[in-house]
């Protein structure tokens, strides 16, 4: 393969069984803790209300950025009326979750 110009392929480091089942547990766990299916946000908003119920249910939020090195500076895809549908979303999940 290294003759031709190709790479060898990469070789992925897979999860044990017992590791997935964990995560799959953990997910799920939280996915039951935080009354999924009482969640009535949409969009972005699907993601703030996600989070915002984990911390209330008391779990570990644990959340890793995504980098992308092409991009350094450019547009952003938040909208204005984004950013305010956020800001009002926030004030209605703590009025209506506390």
């Amino acid at each position: 393969q290294v003759a031709s110009g190709e790479m060898p392929p990469k070789k992925e480091k897979a999860l044990s069984p017992a590791a997935k089942k964990g995560l799959l547990d953990w997910m799920h766990k939280t996915l039951e803790k935080i009354a999924l299916g009482e969640v009535f946000s949409t969009g972005y908003c699907f993601q703030i209300e996600l989070k915002y119920r984990v911390h209330r249910a008391g779990l570990r939020l644990l959340e890793v950025p995504i980098v992308f090195p092409d991009r350094v500076a450019g547009v952003s895809k938040m909208s204005a009326e984004i950013a305010r549908e956020a800001l009002v979303q926030v004030l209605r999940l703590k009025w209506k979750l506390g």
